[in-house]
């Protein structure tokens, strides 16, 4: 044993339900006599909960505190929350943290902690969650120091994508079955029947069923009275106020229903009562389907998103039970389920037994025995870990200064700093000619131009803009809602091939795309686009007619790069296998390019970047780098510099809100992410991305040029390297300014938008005197 007593803190700092993920090992390791064990949480209920849940494990000798800094009062009632922002918190209590040995976490955002200057302690990770999704396999956990598993499924998912580190992981199985068999009250019963019981466990995702089917689950048992439903949906689905009103007229519907139990988030939601009680599981991408697993039972699953699950591992539960993609004969449904539920049974008894390692003794005993081995180890390596007072470093009072601001809403942050606003335009606006909802355009050798519009024309123009004519041979179109005939550029070496690449929305298997094609434009009488080709479609195809993005651009070295919008859809932005969220590295033909950063790592072998929205402006500099611009969701509209391999966070964060109000992280709690270089708080709605390098406005070489199609209509960013800076904006009169290019010229030529009052114009600025 070591002659030490090792202090070790477990730190909650988010959600309440993770802390069944944590009190047993921390209540068994405070049993020994090596061990100074601490909780520590930002929130009292937190922490009344900790003191609850280790009593019912028979008492431990913990220290409990409530971070209570009167900087973290003072963020709690700018919130009108009992849990602070998680980096306010961290940066409060970064200096006490530094004394610790250790620091447990079951969630990953305090692992910002060591970018404070928490060096000290080891960081340890405790597993939230036994799920399948990607989200559960974050990269920080690579920052960890000792990673604890559940399983085989985890660790060998977490070993592929070089996530831990040899030495440094162990599988325990899963202390919550400890901590929830000992809070729960086992003679507890929700309804005066004996009706089977159905749980409908919906997950918060994007991917989720709650939108879609939530509310015709709940009236087709209120209809139908053959079963019992508990709906417990996952804690944050609640969050913001449409959440609170959806939740809320449920209630008043069918709260006195005496066979419907609705839960919006006590402790029997989160401490497997109903896991334990319910007979059947009805769910959709929810981890808590292997808790429920426990004891295999019938299960079903809710797809509101039409999704291609068979082969993702992302959706491996979904083989459990049968897929439903309609609520239309639910309990017919559920019968069909419990009557097959042998031919699930398998399947269901394997995956259990490899994402949870049972053995003869408690998970959180086994848990602390990790610990104490990894950190007689980890003290020999690191020999500064010390028990008499290690020298900590200053954590400046300035970061909890600056967090605190931001929690407020206003922190210095240069990247959303103001554009300068221009009233004195430097240029001479000429309006050359008018188009019919334009998208895009494209300057020939010779000066004419080719412009796409919505609806499928493509149209060359000549120089001065006075005359046009309509190419033949473009496929057919789908342009509902922000569908369109997009965007369109030459190949490199045209002059040989007369080569044009454009992109389009189409429909297909599975709903609607972006395509990439391709044609050699053929002058004359009648101008035509020959020879046509789809190279390249963004898959899957989904419903909606929103983000497509299907902006192109060749790179120097003559590869292809295009752009996917995540079509609305959030989490494929995430999704390895779908190019929906991505940039997009191919060959001239629309294959996808070697050498793509991802494709080992099981992506799509055309994927660059991930983690996007709607991409609509992509250009390279004269360096060649590569700059992309996207909206945000409500507000947030970045400039990105891509690099190649990198995740940008969409949806896991953002500088805005989702639209219906649910609040999306921001970027500076997930440094692991990309972060973009500036970003418009609020929204200008970026379309179309131009880098200058002509000689009519020298004052401007280098500078990226983003129209607008929200106030102020014309921006204009200062590039310097791999850094970027708000310079200008001109509001062009009250137009929506859809489409940036420079011309042969050195002028800037500029595409209204043609919606939303916008004409439509092709304009051509030139210098002023």
């Amino acid at each position: 044993m070591n002659q030490h007593q090792w202090r070790i803190c477990f730190l909650f700092n988010a959600q309440r339900h993770q802390l069944l993920h944590g009190v047993s090992t921390a209540a068994h390791l405070a049993r020994r006599d090596d061990f100074d064990v601490h909780i520590i949480s930002p929130n009292a209920g937190h922490i009344a909960y900790a003191r609850h849940l280790v009593e019912e494990l028979g008492g431990a000798p913990i220290h409990y505190e409530i971070a209570n800094t009167p900087m973290l009062r003072i963020a709690r009632r700018l919130h009108g929350s009992s849990n602070p922002p998680k980096l306010l918190t961290l940066a409060t209590l970064a200096r006490k943290l530094n004394r610790f040995d250790a620091i447990a976490l079951p969630e990953r955002t305090s692992i910002f902690l060591k970018r404070l200057g928490v060096t000290r302690p080891a960081f340890i990770h405790l597993d939230h969650g036994a799920g399948d999704r990607a989200a559960g396999f974050d990269r920080r956990i690579r920052d960890f120091d000792l990673a604890l598993m559940a399983g085989e499924k985890t660790r060998a998912r977490l070993e592929r994508e070089g996530l831990i580190h040899e030495g440094r992981h162990a599988i325990v199985g899963y202390p919550k079955f400890e901590a929830a068999d000992a809070a729960r009250d086992r003679n507890w019963r929700p309804f005066a029947n004996d009706k089977p019981i159905v749980l409908y466990n919906p997950h918060f995702s994007t991917l989720g069923s709650w939108d879609r089917f939530g509310v015709p689950v709940v009236e087709a048992f209120a209809e139908d009275d053959r079963y019992n439903l508990i709906v417990a949906p996952h804690v944050r689905l609640l969050d913001g106020r449409r959440g609170r009103d959806r939740w809320a007229d449920l209630v008043r519907r069918f709260g006195q229903h005496p066979n419907i139990l609705l839960d919006a988030g006590s402790d029997r939601s989160i401490d497997m009562s109903y896991t334990a009680l319910a007979d059947i599981y009805l769910g959709d991408v929810s981890s808590q389907i292997y808790e429920f697993l426990r004891t295999p039972k019938p299960c079903l699953f809710l797809d509101a998103h039409d999704i291609a699950w068979e082969k993702d591992e992302n959706y491996a539960h979904w083989h459990f039970g049968p897929v439903l993609r309609s609520t239309a004969g639910l309990l017919d449904a559920i019968d069909a389920a419990r009557a097959s539920h042998a031919d699930y049974l398998p399947a269901q008894q394997a995956a259990f037994a490899e994402t949870f390692a049972i053995g003869d003794r408690p998970c959180g005993d086994r848990a602390a025995d990790a610990i104490a081995d990894f950190l007689a180890g980890w003290h020999g390596r690191h020999p500064a870990l010390s028990h008499h007072g290690a020298p900590m470093r200053h954590v400046p009072a300035s970061i909890a200064a600056i967090a605190l601001l931001a929690a407020c809403g206003a922190a210095g942050d240069e990247s959303n700093a103001a554009t300068p606003k221009t009233d004195d335009k430097p240029f001479v606006t000429t309006v050359m000619a008018d188009f019919d909802s334009p998208w895009a355009m494209t300057f020939l050798p010779d000066g004419r131009i080719l412009v796409t519009e919505k609806d499928g024309r493509m149209l060359l123009v000549s120089a001065d803009a006075k005359s046009r004519a309509p190419l033949d041979g473009i496929p057919a179109v789908d342009s509902a809602g922000q569908g369109a005939l997009m965007d369109v550029v030459l190949h490199p070496k045209f002059a040989e091939n007369r080569l044009v690449y454009f992109s389009f929305s189409e429909k297909g298997t599975g709903g609607k795309g972006v395509a990439l094609a391709r044609g050699v434009l053929v002058d004359g009488a009648k101008p035509a686009l020959d020879k046509v080709t789809v190279i390249f479609r963004g898959t899957p195809y989904v419903d909606g007619d929103g983000h497509y993005s299907g902006r192109i651009a060749f790179a120097p070295d003559g590869h292809l790069f295009f752009t996917n919008g995540e079509r609305q859809k959030f989490d494929p932005a995430q999704d390895p296998k779908a190019t929906l969220g991505k940039v997009l590295r191919l060959n001239d033909d629309g294959t996808p390019a070697a050498g793509n950063p991802l494709t080992a790592k099981g992506f799509h072998p055309a994927v660059w970047s991930y983690g996007h929205r709607n991409l609509l402006g992509i250009a390279f500099d004269a360096q060649g780098n590569l700059w992309e611009q996207e909206m945000g969701p409500r507000h947030g509209d970045e400039l990105n510099l891509i690099l190649p391999g990198r995740n940008y966070g969409y949806p896991i964060v953002s500088n805005g809100d989702h639209y219906d109000g649910r609040p999306i992280p921001d970027h500076d709690t997930r440094p692991d992410l990309e972060a973009p270089k500036l970003f418009w708080n609020p929204a200008i709605s970026p379309a179309g991305l131009m880098i200058y390098s002509g000689a009519l406005f020298p004052a401007w070489q280098n500078s990226a040029f983003i129209g607008a199609m929200n106030a102020p209509g014309l921006v204009r960013v200062q590039l310097d390297g791999t850094n970027a800076r708000k310079a200008d904006q001109w509001d062009m009169d009250g137009q929506r300014i859809r489409e940036v290019e420079q011309g042969p010229d050195g002028a800037v030529w500029l595409l209204e938008d043609g919606n939303r009052g916008s004409q439509g114009r092709l304009l051509r600025l030139t210098p002023k005197g």
